[in-house]
């Protein structure tokens, strides 16, 4: 009798374990497929775009079905004052999915519009990935392998955010709006945070190798336990934050974005064309590991120094490359007649910044943009120059850096010119103003063009006490 009794009870406990174990995974079962294609409901967030402690915008992102489609939908609104200039810049991204097995992409739908350049591309993915692209009222047509790309694939961070337990990193597929290719993307779980988010680093990545030999800059991501992202921060020093709708923006009320990305000077360094060179203390100074990346910047005795005209030796790499058709038969045709390599260089910055009227433009043209708009700020005339230097034979290549904004200002500002290979060394060259010999209130801290150099992201630190100043 007590031996019954003792299976009856261990049968009954068994059993009680049993249905324990099937709420506890009917539980996690309904959590982990949350964001599985089949369960997926429609949702719409919105989030307010902040960058140099100020909010300059906003962006959504939203989920639809019907019966034939599940479509993601992701806008940005971008707007501020640029050198006095009021900006918009407009991003809106349609990736339509198939609402059967397997959820493969049928089609996207791209609309950018910036100052001066509207973009829309409408790509199908059937047997092979046929888009049409729209710039400025030019369109084109071309065909592409077809995307193997799939709404799990698109949802995958956020089921693995949202589901306990899951590795602490994970590679993805992410489809690319400019080869209409496949690239990866590297997420890793590293913390909780107070508010019990999730913390994650995200990076592009060629493969969908752990061990990827080429990893992008990182953002950080903040994830809730329901997969929701809540936060992300770009390496351009943008940050999107979670809001409860659209944000309301008044661009008269913002400061000037280049201006607030600026490194104050503690004195005024008059006409700049007059100086010969200039020490300069960085507070803190612990910062100037910061601007000793580029090969022609010199520290010495905790200063960093700046002479006008910088030129360096240095291998010369060879560009990849071939030079764009239009820019290459322009330069060919400019420098018809003009003797040495010098006198074709100085011919090429003079039409550079005769035949393009700045304009402050929020991301680089192409050149057939450039070329049919005639504007452009530093780094159209930067990239511009660049390619009718390769096109001809003359080694060159963009770099980023700071100018000095000049007095009213007192502050350096980000900038980008070009180097050019002469007399088997790099030489400084500037376009936009015009240069064959550059300032020395150029410094150059990468090879490449880049608007927004990272040092200036968090410039409210940062500071230059000029040392030593001398003049021609």
């Amino acid at each position: 009798m007590l031996l019954k009794k003792r299976l009856f009870l261990l049968l009954m406990l068994l059993s009680l374990l049993g249905l324990a174990a099937f709420f506890i995974y009917s539980k996690n079962k309904t959590i982990e497929s949350s964001w599985q294609e089949n369960n997926v409901e429609p949702f719409k967030w919105w989030y307010q775009i902040n960058w140099q402690k100020q909010a300059i915008g906003w962006a959504s992102l939203e989920l639809k079905r019907s019966e034939t489609f599940i479509t993601i939908i992701e806008e940005d609104f971008i707007t501020g004052r640029v050198q006095s200039e009021r900006m918009e810049f407009k991003f809106k991204r349609q990736l339509q999915f198939l609402n059967k097995e397997p959820y493969q992409l049928h089609s996207i739908l791209i609309n950018s519009q910036e100052p001066s350049l509207n973009i829309h591309k409408l790509g199908l993915n059937q047997q092979e990935f046929r888009v049409t692209v729209t710039r400025n009222n030019k369109e084109s047509t071309a065909s592409f392998p077809k995307v193997e790309y799939y709404l799990k694939d698109y949802l995958a961070k956020f089921l693995w955010a949202n589901r306990k337990g899951s590795e602490p990193i994970m590679i993805s597929k992410e489809f690319n709006n400019d080869d209409y290719g496949l690239h990866y993307s590297r997420y890793e779980k590293y913390a909780v945070n107070d508010l019990g988010l999730t913390l994650a680093r995200h990076q592009l990545q060629n493969t969908d190798q752990l061990n990827d030999s080429y990893q992008s800059q990182t953002s950080i991501l903040s994830f809730a336990e329901n997969g929701k992202l809540i936060r992300e921060e770009k390496p351009n020093g943008m940050s999107y934050v979670s809001s409860q709708g659209k944000v309301s923006l008044n661009p008269e009320m913002q400061r000037d974005l280049y201006l607030s990305s600026g490194i104050k000077v503690n004195q005024a360094l008059g006409n700049v064309g007059d100086i010969l060179s200039l020490s300069l203390q960085i507070i803190p100074n612990e910062a100037i590991d910061s601007f000793s990346s580029h090969p022609a910047i010199i520290i010495e005795n905790n200063l960093l120094r700046l002479n006008d005209g910088y030129h360096y030796t240095g291998a010369y790499q060879a560009k990849l490359a071939e030079a764009h058709p239009r820019a290459k038969g322009l330069a060919q045709t400019l420098t018809i007649g003009a003797g040495s390599d010098e006198q074709k260089v100085k011919t090429l910055i003079k039409y550079v910044h005769d035949e393009l009227s700045y304009q402050t433009l929020p991301s680089s043209f192409e050149i057939d943009d450039i070329l049919d708009s005639k504007i452009g700020d530093c780094t159209e005339h930067a990239l511009l120059l660049t390619e009718m230097l390769n096109g001809i034979g003359i080694p060159a290549r963009q770099v980023s850096g700071l100018i000095y904004l000049g007095d009213a200002k007192q502050q350096f500002g980000g900038h980008v010119w070009v180097e050019v290979f002469l007399n088997q060394q790099w030489q400084a060259i500037d376009p936009t103003w015009n240069l064959f010999k550059v300032t020395a209130t150029h410094l150059p801290l990468q090879i490449g063009a880049v608007k927004t150099p990272e040092i200036l992201k968090n410039t409210s630190a940062l500071e230059f006490k000029v040392q030593n100043i001398a003049y021609k």
